[in-house]
């Protein structure tokens, strides 16, 4: 188990201590679960699963795949429970709290320009205003677009300074 813990710890890119905070342990403690010298207690492995979303089996025996399939819902659930451990300010807090305000029409702006920044080409484009509305929805809908993980999402739409943003007008 002390490889498959410390496998999930760099998978997650996580210091010992980062990983140790999220559990509320001592960072000694998962150094001790890392190099073999203690078992995790079976509530310590609870917390691992229910915090990273692992699964037990795999955790325990190696079998099966290392992360539970996780749904749409349970992806905004640990995207908000992450938002909250941050700053208010923050550039994640900051970019959510926008999103949650945009207007229909701001919502069609950031789609377009989200195509653009993607280089959607015509062929892509040409499926897209050919399919019906329901359809456009499950294939392009923002709200199931977001990455994974707040890092993702920044590294994808990085922060742009204001004298530029006028780039970005719908006129």
């Amino acid at each position: 188990m002390k490889n498959r813990i410390k496998e999930i710890r760099k998978k997650l890119d996580l210091t010992q201590q980062e990983f140790a905070d999220r559990l509320g342990i001592k960072r000694g403690g998962i150094a001790n679960y890392e190099i073999g010298r203690n078992e995790p207690a079976d509530l310590v492995i609870s917390l691992i699963c229910r915090e990273f979303n692992v699964n037990e089996t795999w955790l325990r025996t190696g079998m099966g795949d290392m992360f539970l399939p996780t749904d749409r819902n349970a992806d905004i659930a640990k995207l908000t429970k992450r938002l909250l451990n941050e700053e208010s300010d923050s550039f994640k807090n900051r970019f959510v709290s926008m999103l949650a305000n945009l207007t229909v029409e701001e919502w069609e702006l950031l789609e377009r320009k989200a195509k653009e920044l993607c280089g959607m080409d015509n062929e892509m484009e040409n499926k897209f205003t050919a399919s019906t509305k329901k359809e456009r929805k499950a294939m392009y809908n923002p709200a199931t677009q977001i990455p994974d993980t707040p890092e993702e999402l920044e590294a994808l739409y990085p922060p742009i300074d204001i004298k530029d943003a006028s780039k970005f007008d719908a006129g």
